[in-house]
């Protein structure tokens, strides 16, 4: 089993609570499972995932590759979203 720590995350952020759930469900989507995420009980308490696969290449892989796809023309990424005004019924005549 390895280990993933992630640097420079304070636990009581936001930001590493996001980080460390999307890097695992990153890492899950590439078919890395089993994954285990916590935070270390040293001083500094940071975020690290762990799992019987994991291993360092691998995850930098599949990050990378998710990094491709989303860096792809045809990602959601790069979609524009308007808003349109909502339909009107059309009014019933009496």
């Amino acid at each position: 089993m390895s280990e993933i720590t992630l640097g420079s995350c304070a636990p009581g952020a936001l930001l590493s609570h996001l980080a460390l759930y999307g890097l695992a469900a990153i890492l899950e989507s590439g078919g890395i499972t089993g994954l285990r995420a916590g935070w270390n009980g040293s001083g500094d308490r940071r975020p690290y995932l762990t799992g019987p696969d994991l291993t360092g290449e691998q995850a930098a892989q599949v990050v990378s590759r998710h990094a491709g796809q989303a860096a792809d023309r045809g990602s959601w990424l790069h979609r524009s979203i308007a808003r349109r005004p909502p339909s009107r019924a059309p009014r019933r005549r009496s």
